[in-house]
Parts: structure tokens; C-alpha cells; sequence
């Protein structure tokens, strides 16, 4: 495992895209909870990216129109796909509506990390098979770990760290200083 820092301007720059995108992301879900009355909910977060996913409201969504809360899916709910053959012509344009009015309201806005992984030399694709990243920025200086080797071919000047500083400065960090990993 390595510890790394680096000041380049270019790795501040796509930190401040990172939590521009981040910003978006929590406007749009509170609009979307602010509409639904969401109890809770959740995101996909993989290969340096972060998404909505699903979510799980205060009241269950009635069953004609949306799909059962099931347990092993945190009970989150979607609208259906589409209504039986056999639905009354109000039921299924009512249908429609409520998907379409879903659809067009759920967050957009993805996180997405993979430039900041390439210009510090990490590897997403090796998150698949086991690899950790933690990223984080304190006085605009971003610090990284590593489990796996980085590829770094040209970019950015990367300093190596030793592993007491890179926890001293992880102690300083706050939770919006945070950018990747189980930070």
C-alpha cells in the first residue's frame, strides 16, 4: 500500500468539478425528496462513478402503479414498466403520467471520479478485483492511498507519503474534504 499528495493544479481543477457535480446532486435530490417524500435513499457506486439509484419513501406507493417494496431491494419503489393488457384506457394514461412525471424528475446528475483516477494514476478497472482508493483534499493539497500500483505514464507531480502524515491528515479532514473511498 502507498500514501501519496499531490498540489497540481490540474488534480484541484477536477477536484472542483468532482464537488460541482456533487453540489448539483444533492440540489436535485432535495428537490426529489422535497416531491416524494423520500425516507431514504440510495446510489450506485461503481467504477469511479456515483448515481441515483432508488428510493424508499415515507408511505408506500400504491401497488397499481408502482412495483411491492421488496426487503432484499431496502424496499425501495419504481414505477412500473408498463400496466396489464387487460387496464381500463384512464388507468394506463394515468400510468403513463405517473411514470413519465418519475422519470423526468429523478436526479441526472452522476459524480463521476474517473479523471481524477487517471491524472493521479489509479486504476477504476482495478477496483473490480479488490482494489481501495481513499481521496481526499485538506489545504489544497489532495492526499490518496493506493492497495494497488499506480500507472502513471505523464501528468501531474505525485509525492510519496509516509503513512503517518497521510493519517494525521486524514484526522484534519472533514466529511466534505472527502472525495473517494472509506473515508
Amino acid at each position: 500500500m502507498g500514501y501519496y499528495k499531490t498540489t497540481d493544479p490540474a488534480v484541484l481543477e477536477e477536484v472542483q468539478n468532482i464537488r460541482d457535480q456533487k453540489a448539483n446532486l444533492q440540489k436535485e435530490l432535495h428537490e426529489f425528496k422535497a416531491k416524494y417524500k423520500t425516507k431514504s435513499i440510495y446510489f450506485d457506486v461503481s467504477l469511479g462513478t456515483i448515481r441515483f439509484l432508488a428510493a424508499r419513501y415515507a408511505q408506500p406507493m400504491d401497488t397499481v402503479h408502482w412495483t411491492k417494496p421488496v426487503a432484499a431491494e431496502n424496499h425501495t419503489q419504481v414505477p412500473r414498466s408498463k400496466t396489464s393488457i387487460r387496464s381500463p384506457k384512464a388507468l394506463k394514461v394515468e400510468h403513463e403520467r405517473i411514470y413519465d412525471e418519475y422519470y423526468a424528475s429523478t436526479p441526472k446528475t452522476r459524480v463521476r471520479h474517473e479523471d481524477l483516477f487517471k491524472l493521479l494514476g489509479l486504476d477504476v478497472a482495478m477496483t473490480l478485483f479488490g482494489a481501495h482508493y481513499k481521496i481526499f483534499v485538506l489545504n489544497d493539497t489532495v492526499y490518496f492511498d493506493s492497495s494497488s500500483r499506480l500507472v502513471i505514464t505523464e501528468g501531474p507531480f505525485i509525492e510519496e507519503v509516509l503513512g503517518s502524515e497521510f493519517d494525521e491528515a486524514l484526522k484534519k479532514s472533514s466529511a466534505q474534504d472527502r472525495l473517494w473511498g472509506g473515508v
